[in-house]
C-alpha cells in the first residue's frame, strides 16, 4: 500500500512538471510590438508634394511663403534664404560677404561658408570621414541635386556620386517658421559606404562678435555663451540630447558625480539683440547632439548646429585582447526634422525665446497642462524613504524607516499650519525596498502593507493632497528577486548586458517594463484605488537595446516611455516623472529632481532657467537637492524661488543611522521630528508671499548685477533675488543680503 502511494505521488509530481513544461513551451515569447509602440507616437505632419513647376530666375527661386516669411532656394550653390516680408531681413543657410570677410578668400572657402550640410560616412572597415558639400567645387566629390516642389517649400534630393550615398532635404514654411526634414525612407546607400551622421545648416545663425548677443546652449536647465571672442582659442563643446549615445553605467555614475548635464530640451538659440533664431528638433532628437563652436575655430564666427547620428560608433575587445572600433551595420535612427523660429523685436532674449517655445509646444501638444495646474497653492514636496534592504552578518532584511501611519501622523501635524499644501512622494515602499529594482508593485507589510497604504491614500485624498508611489522601471539590481539578466536586461552592440564594472546593476528592456505596467501594475492600482505613480529615471535615460528578438533603438525606447505615461494617465493616475526630458512633458503632472545647474563648462558665462521658463505654470516641479541636505539652506531656498521650484525635503520617521549597510547611501539629517517646524514655516512663507507663482508662467528672467536677479511673471508681479551677503538696491528696490523682495503688479512691496 505504501509503495502504491509513493507511485501515485511520483506520478502526480511528474504530471505537475509536464504541465509546467507544457505551459512554458506553449507560452509565446514576448516580442516588441511595433504597431503597439507606433500608437504612442506624437503625430508628425509631413510636407505636401505638389506638381507645380519651380519658377527659376537665374537659378534662384521663391519656393515658399507663409507666416510673414519667404523661402528662396539657390540651386547653383545649394543654399537657402528666409526673408522677413515686414522688415526685409534675410536669414541665410550660409554666410556671405555682407556679414563676414574671412582672413583668406577662395571659391572653396566661400562655398564652405555657405554649405547646407555635412555628411559623415563609413565603409564599415577602416575608413570613416565627412563629405562637405563645398568639396564639389574642388572636384573631390560630385554632387547632383534634383528638386521637387512642396507646398510652401522645396524638396532637394542630393546624391554624392563617388560614395553612392544620398538623401532628400525637405524644406517648407508654415505659420511658425521653417521646417527642415530628412525622411528616413529617402536615404540612399547603394555601394560600400553608409551614412553615419548628417549636420544640416551648420552656418545658419553664425555671427561675429556682438556685445548684446549670446547663444542659448541646452546644458541642463540652460546656459549662455556670450558672443565675445576670447584671447585664448576655445574648443567646441557638444551635448547629447537627453542621454549619451554610447555609455556604460559606470560612466553615467561618473557624469552624475561630476554634475554633467545633457540637453533636456532639444533646442538652441542665437540672438544678436534685435534679431534671433531658435531651433527646435522635432523628430529624431533622441539620436541627435548639439555642437557650439566659438569664434577662432577655422573662422572668426560663433556658431551652433545640430547633428543626427544614424549609426553609432562603439568599441569592443577582440579575442586576443585588442580594443577595436566599429560602427553599427544598420541605420538606427528614423526621420529627422528641425523647426526654425525667426524672431524680430526690440530685444530678443532667452526669455522671449522660452516664451515662443512654450507657446509652440502647447499648440502642438508637446507640452500639456498638468492635472495639478489649477492648484493655486505652492505645495511643499515631501519625499519619504519608507524602507530599504539592509545587509547584516546573518541575513538581508527589510529595515522600515517610515510607515504609512507615520506619514498620516506627519500630515496631521502639518495639515492645519500649511493648509494641506503638501505633496507626498513615497520611495522604497515595496517589499524590495529603496533602490532594489525591479521594485515590484506591492507594499511591504513592515510599513503597513496594503491596508495601511489604502488608509493613507483615502486620508490624503480627503485633504486634497497628491501622493505618488515611486517606481523604477529602467534599471535593475542583480541581487533583487525577479530579475534575470538573460531575459530582462538591455543588451549592447556586442550582445552583452549593459551593466557596471562589478555587474551589480543592469539596464532593463523597456518593452517588458511597458507590459509589466499594463498587465500587472495598473490593474493592481485600479483594483485597490491607489493614487499617483512616480517614475524614477524614466525622464532621463534613453538608450538602445540590441537584445535578440527584443531589439529596440532609442526611438522605440521613447515610444515605450510615452506608452508608460499614456497608459498610466488613461488609467486615471496622476503621474510624476524624475528629471523631465522633453518627451515627458506631454503626459507628466509633476516633475521631480529637475536640475537647477548646468555642467559649468568654461566657455559658458552663466546658467539660466531656460527649461524652467518653458515649463513653469504648466507643470509644477521641484529641484534635486532637499532643503535639509543642502550645503547652505538659505541659498538653496533662493534657488527654489529664482527657478520657480516647489520646496523639497527628504524625510524618514526613524533615524538615518539605520541606513548603515543599506542601499541608501546619500541621505542624512532626514529625521522628520527635527524638520516639521521648518517645513511648516517655509510652506507658510511661500503661500503668503509667493502664492502667485503657483500657476502663472514666467515672462522674464534677468541678471541685474553680480548675484542679483529679477524674475517676472505673466500676472505682472516680480521677485528680486539677492545671493550676496550684503544688501543691494536695484531699480530703487532694496533687497536684503541672501534674501528676496516681491513687487506686485502695482509696484508695491509685498510683506
Amino acid at each position: 500500500m505504501k509503495n502504491n502511494k509513493k507511485i501515485i505521488a511520483l506520478l502526480s509530481a511528474l504530471a505537475v512538471v509536464v504541465t509546467v513544461s507544457a505551459i512554458l513551451v506553449l507560452k509565446p515569447k514576448l516580442k516588441v510590438d511595433a504597431e503597439q509602440l507606433s500608437s504612442y507616437a506624437t503625430k508628425a505632419v509631413p510636407p505636401v508634394y505638389v506638381n507645380d513647376n519651380i519658377d527659376w530666375q537665374d537659378d534662384i527661386a521663391l519656393v515658399g511663403e507663409a507666416g510673414g516669411y519667404q523661402l528662396y532656394y539657390d540651386r547653383a550653390n545649394v543654399s537657402f534664404s528666409i526673408k522677413s516680408v515686414q522688415s526685409g531681413h534675410m536669414w541665410k543657410s550660409g554666410v556671405t560677404a555682407e556679414e563676414f570677410t574671412p582672413k583668406r578668400e577662395s571659391d572653396y572657402i566661400w562655398a564652405d561658408l555657405q554649405k547646407a550640410c555635412i555628411v559623415g560616412y563609413t565603409n564599415f572597415a577602416d575608413m570613416n570621414g565627412t563629405i562637405n558639400i563645398a568639396e564639389r567645387l574642388t572636384q573631390m566629390v560630385t554632387v547632383t541635386a534634383t528638386e521637387k516642389k512642396l507646398k510652401n517649400g522645396v524638396a532637394v534630393a542630393l546624391m554624392f556620386e563617388e560614395y553612392e550615398l544620398g538623401f532628400t532635404m525637405e524644406l517648407w514654411l508654415d505659420e511658425d517658421g521653417l521646417n527642415v526634414r530628412i525622411p528616413r525612407e529617402r536615404i540612399v546607400e547603394s555601394g560600400e559606404y553608409g551614412i553615419t551622421n548628417i549636420t544640416v545648416f551648420p552656418m545658419l545663425g553664425a555671427t561675429t562678435d556682438s556685445e548684446d548677443g549670446y547663444i542659448v546652449y541646452p546644458d541642463g536647465p540652460g546656459a549662455l555663451y556670450r558672443l565675445i571672442s576670447s584671447e585664448n582659442r576655445q574648443s567646441s563643446v557638444s551635448t547629447d540630447v537627453y542621454f549619451p549615445r554610447t555609455f556604460d553605467l559606470d560612466s553615467i555614475e561618473r557624469d552624475h558625480v561630476q554634475g554633467k548635464q545633457y540637453a533636456m530640451l532639444p533646442v538652441y538659440g542665437v540672438t544678436t539683440g534685435s534679431k534671433g533664431l531658435l531651433a527646435y528638433i522635432l523628430e529624431g532628437e533622441m539620436n541627435s547632439y548639439i555642437t557650439l563652436t566659438p569664434s577662432g575655430n577655422v573662422y572668426d564666427l560663433h556658431r551652433i548646429q545640430s547633428t543626427i547620428t544614424y549609426r553609432k560608433a562603439y568599441q569592443y575587445v577582440s579575442p586576443d585582447g585588442t580594443p577595436l572600433d566599429a560602427v553599427e551595420k544598420n541605420i538606427s535612427a528614423g526621420d529627422y526634422r528641425v523647426h526654425y523660429f525667426f524672431m524680430e523685436q526690440d530685444t530678443v532674449t532667452y526669455s522671449s525665446m522660452a516664451q515662443r517655445l512654450r507657446e509652440y509646444m502647447l499648440k502642438t501638444g508637446r507640452l500639456s497642462t498638468s492635472q495639478a495646474a489649477d492648484d493655486e497653492r505652492v505645495n511643499v514636496n515631501l519625499q519619504m524613504i519608507m524602507g530599504s534592504q539592509v545587509k547584516t552578518m546573518v541575513a538581508t532584511t527589510y529595515q522600515e524607516m517610515t510607515t504609512f501611519d507615520d506619514i498620516q501622523k506627519m500630515v496631521g501635524e502639518l495639515g492645519d499650519p500649511t493648509g494641506n499644501a503638501l505633496r507626498i512622494m513615497m520611495l522604497g515602499w515595496q517589499k524590495s525596498g529603496y533602490n532594489s529594482n525591479p521594485t515590484g508593485y506591492k507594499p511591504s507589510e513592515k510599513i503597513g502593507g496594503l491596508s495601511g497604504l489604502k488608509r493613507l491614500t483615502k486620508s490624503l485624498g480627503r485633504r486634497g493632497i497628491d501622493s505618488y508611489l515611486i517606481m523604477n522601471m529602467v534599471d535593475a539590481d542583480a541581487e533583487t528577486r525577479g530579475f534575470t539578466k538573460q531575459s530582462d536586461a538591455a543588451y549592447n552592440e556586442m550582445q552583452l548586458p549593459i551593466t557596471n564594472a562589478d555587474g551589480s546593476r543592469y539596464l532593463t528592456n523597456g518593452f517588458r517594463s511597458l507590459n509589466q505596467l499594463i498587465y500587472k501594475v495598473l490593474p493592481y492600482f485600479n483594483r485597490h484605488h491607489l493614487q499617483g505613480i512616480g517614475f524614477d529615471k524614466l525622464g532621463k535615460y534613453v538608450y538602445d537595446d540590441y537584445q535578440t528578438n527584443m531589439a529596440m533603438n532609442r526611438s522605440d525606447m521613447l515610444l515605450t516611455y510615452r506608452g508608460i505615461l499614456q497608459e498610466s494617465r488613461e488609467s486615471g493616475r496622476s503621474i510624476a516623472v524624475q528629471h523631465g526630458n522633453a518627451y515627458a512633458l506631454e503626459r507628466a503632472d509633476y516633475l521631480y529632481d529637475v536640475p537647477l545647474s548646468n555642467s559649468n563648462l568654461m566657455v559658458m558665462s552663466e546658467s539660466v532657467p531656460f527649461y524652467q521658463m518653458v515649463v513653469h505654470g504648466i507643470i509644477p516641479y521641484s529641484g534635486v537637492t532637499p532643503g535639509n541636505m543642502s550645503v547652505d539652506y538659505a541659498v538653496e531656498k533662493l534657488k527654489w524661488i529664482e527657478y520657480g521650484c516647489e520646496p523639497m525635503f527628504l524625510l524618514t520617521q526613524n533615524s538615518p543611522e539605520l541606513f548603515k549597510g543599506s542601499k541608501v547611501t546619500n541621505a542624512f539629517a532626514t529625521k522628520a521630528e527635527t524638520l516639521l517646524d521648518e517645513i511648516a514655516s517655509v510652506c507658510q512663507e511661500f503661500n503668503k508671499k509667493l502664492r502667485f507663482t503657483a500657476n502663472h508662467t514666467i515672462s522674464e528672467h534677468k541678471k541685474l548685477s553680480d548675484g542679483v536677479y529679477r524674475v517676472s511673471y505673466a500676472n505682472g508681479w516680480s521677485i528680486y533675488i539677492n545671493y550676496n551677503r550684503t544688501a543691494q538696491t536695484i531699480d530703487g528696490i532694496a533687497i536684503g543680503g541672501v534674501d528676496y523682495t516681491v513687487i506686485d503688479n502695482n509696484g508695491n512691496i509685498v510683506e
